[in-house]
């Protein structure tokens, strides 16, 4: 009786592992990154997310959060510009602001996609030839 029995997962210890793992993707942004912060594999993080409801509710709530801070970093840099600086001879002499279009229009076409999405017409002159061969069966 010298050894313990292996009684399975400790629920406790679980909980706390995703507890840790959603609090570090809503800071890092990535699984791989929150997962080795949480000392927990990605493997595990997808196995919780496949079967555990309320896992998978409180992980799309964390990536809603996610998403709602990159669109407000990619707002800010196409409305409110990010300072550049200028440099001369390695000396700071200036400060630029600049503002990002393409991050504008991207946001536009997430937002309102059939007034800004981007379109592409293909036409085609001539003839196209199509050889069939059937035996029948």
């Amino acid at each position: 009786m010298g050894q313990a029995m292996n009684k399975g997962p400790n629920p406790e210890r679980t909980a706390q592992l995703k507890e840790n793992f959603l609090k570090y993707y809503d800071e890092l942004w990535t699984v791989g990154r929150a997962a080795k912060e949480a000392k927990v594999s990605r493997r595990t993080v997808y196995e919780w997310r496949d079967k555990d409801e309320q896992f998978l509710k409180d992980y799309e709530d964390v990536q809603a959060s996610i998403i709602e801070q990159i669109e407000a970093e990619a707002y800010r840099r196409a409305c409110q510009g990010v300072d550049e600086p200028i440099y001369y001879l390695g000396q700071k002499v200036d400060v630029v602001k600049k503002y990002s279009d393409r991050l504008l229009t991207v946001m536009l076409g997430a937002l309102a996609p059939d007034k800004y999405r981007e379109r592409r017409d293909v036409t085609h002159s001539g003839k196209i030839e199509l050889d069939v061969n059937w035996d029948g069966g």
